[in-house]
């Protein structure tokens, strides 16, 4: 009887259909390609001030883009940085996706936007087809949906970007959920569940404190987490205290230098 050798054919790999090592990166990497910053604060706390100082220095590498959200119109705190005339004012939804598209193209150093609350009405606005808010359900997270996405957008304008917001008191309804203790919160201004889920859409959201004693008054920056503030920082390491930003420009700078210092492997050894 002849016993016949089967043969089993070789099992060939499918090749994957992406490029691997082009999605490849390094995780040691420490230098800053892009950031998005989110500045929070009450009226009259410095908020477009340190945006437009933000935009001064960007400035340096190339153009920038200040855009005023139309009832904001906050853009004479700006008017001694001399940024010339690049602010766009922006009415309604059409007007905000033809300047996100003209200055995708512009390959800009620097965009800031003023304010979110401001923009918010405006996508709401474009959501329910009028000046109140959504009503059901859907609509909500349609308008959540349109945030996120307007966000990315205009984050895709430049890899670096400054936003303002003004702050409110805010209760945080998981934690009263889970606890049955209610606990309050100093976040933005901006409705429903947006106060909590803008945070995640920037790498760097901190606090505008403002303190005057006597004549004297003193501004810092806090991106720490202490117990009332919704804030946040994507650094190897964090930022433990508070960000003098002393009088007149310069206030970007100081922030700009402990960034620096988070990222070095020492950290950031802040006095």
């Amino acid at each position: 009887m002849v016993t016949k050798t089967v043969v089993k054919p070789k099992t060939v790999l499918a090749k994957p259909k992406v490029d691997i090592e082009r999605m490849r990166f390094n995780l040691d990497v420490r230098h800053l390609e892009e950031l998005a910053v989110l500045a929070i604060g009450p009226y009259n706390s410095g908020k477009t001030y340190l945006m437009a100082d933000f935009l001064k220095e960007q400035q340096k590498e190339g153009e920038v883009a200040y855009i005023d959200m139309a009832g904001e119109k906050g853009s004479l705190s700006a008017a001694n940085f001399k940024l010339g005339d690049f602010g766009y004012r922006i009415e309604n939804y059409t007007e905000l996706k033809g300047v996100l598209a003209y200055l995708k193209g512009r390959k800009l150093a620097g965009v800031g936007l003023d304010s979110l609350p401001e923009l918010v009405a405006i996508l709401s606005k474009k959501v329910t087809g009028g000046d109140l808010w959504p009503d059901e359900p859907a609509k909500w997270n349609e308008l959540h949906s349109t945030l996120k996405a307007t966000i990315k957008e205009l984050k895709a304008t430049c890899p670096w970007v400054f936003c303002t917001t003004v702050a409110a008191i805010e209760t945080d309804p998981e934690h009263k959920e889970l606890t049955g203790m209610t606990i309050k919160y100093l976040a933005p201004d901006l409705p429903g569940k947006q106060a909590r889920f803008i945070i995640g859409c920037f790498d760097m959201a901190g606090y505008l404190e403002v303190k005057k004693v006597g004549p004297k008054t003193t501004r810092a920056f806090i991106v720490d987490a202490p117990a009332r503030l919704l804030v946040r920082q994507r650094l190897p390491n964090p930022i433990t205290e508070k960000i003098q930003l002393g009088d007149g420009p310069g206030g970007w700078t100081a922030i700009r230098t402990r960034i620096q210092r988070a990222l070095d492997e020492g950290g950031d050894k802040s006095e």
